[in-house]
């Protein structure tokens, strides 16, 4: 089976692990302002920015003022198999039902319209993207009271439990190291985007 891309027209948006896993708040100036700046995930790994994916992607199809929210990567396996990404590198641990409701709103919203984006890019039946895809939240336990196991939070059952049910057929959420352990080194086995 030959490794499905997103095309040439997106091949700018290729990416380290490491660019994709920065978020807004450890923007390269960040980097160098502070040196101290943790980073989440270290590897020369590409795979897609796909925040720059949608980007591309809406220009011409989507009125202005109007972005599509979207997971950070999407990693594609030599055998078609899809992983969105979404990297989390500040802390998860909320006061507020509220604040948390929020959260889990805004990380279900990022994956389904990942997912619609994604399914018109690929020109594939969003029935047999949903059969591909595997979405994993990396988060830093250690902004987050140096927990390792975030994930038993009911905001994060609930969010997977809702994500394997509409919308992709696996949900996980890992630490940095856990990440490291169970995907990204079975992801530097096989070839990059």
């Amino acid at each position: 089976m030959t490794k499905q891309t997103l095309g040439s027209d997106y091949t700018s948006t290729i990416q380290t692990l490491t660019q994709v896993a920065m978020d807004d708040s450890a923007s390269n100036r960040e980097l160098k302002d502070n040196p101290q700046t943790q980073l989440l995930i270290c590897s020369s790994l590409k795979l897609y920015n796909f925040d720059e994916v949608t980007k591309l992607y809406q220009k011409g199809k989507i009125k202005r003022g109007f972005d599509i929210r979207s997971c950070d990567g999407l990693f594609i396996t030599p055998r078609d198999e899809l992983y969105l990404v979404e990297f989390k590198n500040r802390s998860l641990i909320f006061q507020d039902k509220k604040e948390e409701a929020l959260e889990e709103m805004e990380l279900l919203e990022k994956a389904q319209s990942s997912l619609l984006a994604l399914s018109d890019l690929l020109q594939m039946d969003i029935r047999i993207l949903r059969s591909k895809i595997t979405y994993i939240l990396v988060y830093n336990p250690n902004k987050n009271n140096g927990s390792t196991v975030l994930r038993g939070q009911t905001m994060f059952r609930g969010l997977k439990a809702k994500l394997n049910k509409v919308s992709v057929k696996a949900a996980y959420v890992y630490s940095d190291e856990d990440f490291e352990k169970n995907d990204l080194a079975k992801w530097t086995k096989w070839s990059t985007p």
